[in-house]
């Protein structure tokens, strides 16, 4: 289990990414959200377009005094399911999905409600968009790489 400020962190993005829908101003709505997830193979078709939150490793940097900057490394799982299976559809599916998602993390530091927050950036995109017609199955899928910044502050 995470600690209180990381399962803040975590629950924070659950709820941005939760808040992907059509009726808060976003070309897409989300079905489900996960976090910690183990096994994305039992994401099943009506719980698509789904997305996994899972920590990944962090990086520390002494700033001032007992106060040190994290960048935390998180990667989101992206499953759609394109209404037609065509490499053009899937490609534009993810490519529009990337763009939703962006939207919901980016933030100035006094939006996020976790104190010490300073960003939630997307940082590089890995996707099967270019996959041939004939070896689409019945989604298209991205990894998302995504950093965190916060500030903690630690003990003497």
């Amino acid at each position: 289990m995470p600690d209180p400020i990381r399962k803040q962190i975590l629950d924070e993005l659950e709820t941005r990414l939760e808040a992907i829908t059509a009726a808060n101003g976003y070309v897409n709505t989300i079905d489900t959200v996960e976090i910690g997830i183990t096994n994305a193979d039992n994401v099943g078709p009506g719980e698509r377009p789904w997305i996994g939150i899972i920590p990944q490793n962090e990086v520390w940097q002494d700033i001032a005094g007992h106060i040190v900057e994290i960048q935390w490394a998180i990667d989101l799982v992206l499953f759609i399911e394109p209404t037609t299976k065509t490499t053009a559809s899937v490609a534009d599916g993810l490519a529009s999905w990337a763009a939703d998602i962006r939207k919901a993390l980016y933030a100035a530091p006094s939006n996020f409600s976790v104190d010490g927050m300073i960003a939630a950036k997307v940082v590089g995109i890995k996707t099967n968009a270019g996959v041939p017609e004939d070896a689409i199955q019945n989604l298209g899928a991205s990894a998302i790489s995504i950093v965190v910044e916060f500030q903690e502050v630690t003990s003497a």
